[in-house]
């Protein structure tokens, strides 16, 4: 607890920014947006952690890793546009696309304070503790939402649902990123959101039979070489 007080506002900081505010945002916004509005401002939380780590915390910018960027996010914008750049033409951005990027930008920021949380602190202790005050954080807005009329509709598939939100993205998946920022600095973990869409692209295919073009494998190329 000690060590947690010594680094309180980092603490508070990564549990309301990347926990609280990116996961609100982020699952709000895309009631109102696009799977590839989405997928496309998600591949853009590499660029901004390189662009604020640079802008406020003097972070250098090394070419090879600029380059490796640069083309792994080709490769996303190839799968995302099914290989046809005319089709950015076509895009269209609405309010929930807003709350996408502010979420995007909150888990840049996660990503860049994360690091500064000397690796002594135990990361599943501050895990836990990260949620501890987003449930804080939250819980005006919740008691807001039952107060306007919402309810939860309880049946299997909400709760399997909610197990696998709670469980996997919410707690399983953030450890893992934390500990990767830990071992390998905001640059590299960051770029391995731009493997999103190559998991997206083989799962659709594995469970739902959906086909592999030729441009998802140029895109899963490119951002192979990319990384």
């Amino acid at each position: 607890w000690r060590l947690y007080w010594q680094y309180r506002w980092l603490v508070i900081g990564t549990g309301i920014v990347g926990v609280a505010s990116f996961n609100t945002l982020i699952y709000a916004g895309l009631h109102s947006t696009t799977t590839n509005n989405a997928l496309l401002l998600n591949s853009c939380i590499p660029v901004l952690i390189v662009l604020f780590g640079a802008l406020f915390y003097r972070q250098k910018l090394h070419l090879l890793q600029m380059s490796g960027l640069i083309i792994s996010l080709v490769g996303v914008l190839t799968i995302i546009l099914h290989g046809d750049l005319s089709r950015l033409i076509d895009l269209s951005f609405n309010p929930g696309d807003i709350l996408v990027f502010t979420a995007m930008v909150c888990w840049a920021f996660y990503t860049l304070w994360v690091k500064m949380l000397p690796p002594h602190i135990n990361r599943t202790g501050l895990m836990g503790a990260q949620i501890a005050i987003a449930v804080i954080g939250l819980l005006p807005f919740w008691l807001w939402e039952m107060a306007s009329g919402a309810q939860v509709v309880w049946r299997t598939e909400s709760i399997l649902a909610f197990a696998y939100v709670g469980i996997l993205p919410s707690v399983v998946a953030y450890l893992l990123y934390t500990f990767a920022v830990a071992r390998v600095g905001p640059v590299r973990a960051g770029l391995s959101i731009h493997l999103m869409p190559v998991f997206g692209v083989l799962l659709s295919a594995l469970f739902l039979g959906e086909s592999l073009h030729s441009y998802h494998l140029i895109g899963i190329s490119a951002i192979a070489i990319g990384l």
